[in-house]
């Protein structure tokens, strides 16, 4: 086990004569076991005597990691454990824990509705939207760790299919505090809108984590959310139908709602 212990000698016929040293076990190989890392990301392990040109890193199943004898590096192919072993003038056995996400959930306080409406309840100018990670029911606190010895190679992103309506994107940042990355889609409802598509009655949101290996991991999760919509147009516009109409001055204001009803 890595780590820090106090020591404390003494004679056994006379405690009074004793003394006291400091003993830190490291370990020869970095990262030190165990290795957490994600499906499609990659483990670079290092001997601190290195001797170079020769296969030394083994591992016990190379359907779960891909492990280059000589260099130490090691690619996670697919979920579950596997051992690294380093033989030379000492060995060295290491357990790597490969994972994936398979649940994406968004925080409490995320909005339920969308809306154009100013005076609305729900209107924002940009909603910004939290979004956790999960394996399994374990959160994932530092999922874009791009530090050497880990680097768990993701990459984060957010898209709706209501496009031509709907400007997302996505935002990334580290909680110094928390320790945490936190992720978030960001939405805006567009100022101008196109005449010939219909207007949608809801957007949904998809939220994407992949693997910037080519081919390996990408995990993407619906959510969908309602939209009130309120325009206003010349009397002289293209018709639009709408569940509620209201008229003002010489302007007409359309306003669109999700009819429970139906």
């Amino acid at each position: 086990m890595i780590g820090a212990t106090l020591c404390t000698l003494s004679l056994e016929t006379n405690p009074d004569v004793f003394d006291m040293f400091l003993i830190i076990v490291d370990s020869l190989i970095t990262p030190a076991s165990p290795v957490d890392v994600h499906e499609g990301g990659h483990v670079q392990f290092i001997e601190l005597h290195k001797n170079e040109d020769q296969e030394k890193w083994f591992t016990n199943d190379n359907s779960i990691i891909q492990l280059n004898k000589i260099t130490g590096k090691a690619i996670a192919l697919r979920e579950g454990t596997a051992m690294v072993l380093y033989k030379e003038t000492v060995q060295y056995t290491s357990k790597i824990n490969v994972f994936r996400v398979n649940k994406l959930i968004l925080d409490d306080k995320a909005p339920i509705v969308f809306t154009n409406i100013v005076n609305s309840k729900y209107y924002r100018e940009e909603y910004k939207i939290l979004v956790r990670a999960f394996s399994d029911n374990y959160e994932i606190e530092e999922i874009f760790n791009e530090k050497e010895p880990i680097n768990n190679n993701l990459k984060f992103f957010c898209e709706t299919l209501q496009e031509d309506w709907i400007f997302v994107k996505h935002e990334i940042h580290f909680d110094m505090a928390q320790k945490k990355d936190k992720l978030f889609c960001v939405v805006t409802l567009k100022k101008t809108y196109p005449i010939d598509v219909k207007v949608p009655k809801s957007m949904t949101l998809l939220v994407n984590l992949a693997s910037n290996l080519e081919n390996s991991f990408h995990f993407q999760q619906k959510f969908d959310f309602e939209i009130y919509w309120a325009f206003k147009i010349p009397e002289t516009s293209q018709k639009v139908s709408s569940y509620r109409i209201r008229f003002q001055s010489k302007k007409i204001i359309l306003f669109f709602f999700i009819d429970k009803s139906q």
